[in-house]
């Protein structure tokens, strides 16, 4: 089960993604739990997508796990982190994860 993280626009332009091939993911989370407000709704089956907003919090909670991810883990999450920021910086911007 792989996972795609998208960067996208308004009209679901994609403007940058991450591919999560190993399911880093979803490892990183379990462990998390409830301590994740935002990213424990993520449907590793379906779709999430996070508006800017809701950016913030996404961004806190990626950075919280990315300090105490595995090795395998915690470069996945500083990219998606990555995404995150650039979604906060521009306006209409959503972080997609798009799962399989």
């Amino acid at each position: 089960m792989a996972m795609t993280i998208v960067l996208q626009d308004e009209r679901g332009t994609r403007i940058e993604r991450v591919d999560d091939p190993t399911n880093a993911l979803a490892s990183c989370l379990l462990g998390a739990g409830m301590q994740c407000g935002c990213l424990r709704y993520i449907d590793p089956y379906g779709d999430t997508v996070f508006n800017r907003l809701q950016l913030e919090d996404v961004l806190r909670e990626l950075e919280a796990l990315s300090a105490t991810a595995p090795t395998e883990g915690h470069a996945l999450l500083d990219q998606v982190a990555g995404l995150a920021r650039r979604g906060l910086a521009e306006p209409h911007r959503y972080l997609k994860f798009i799962g399989d």
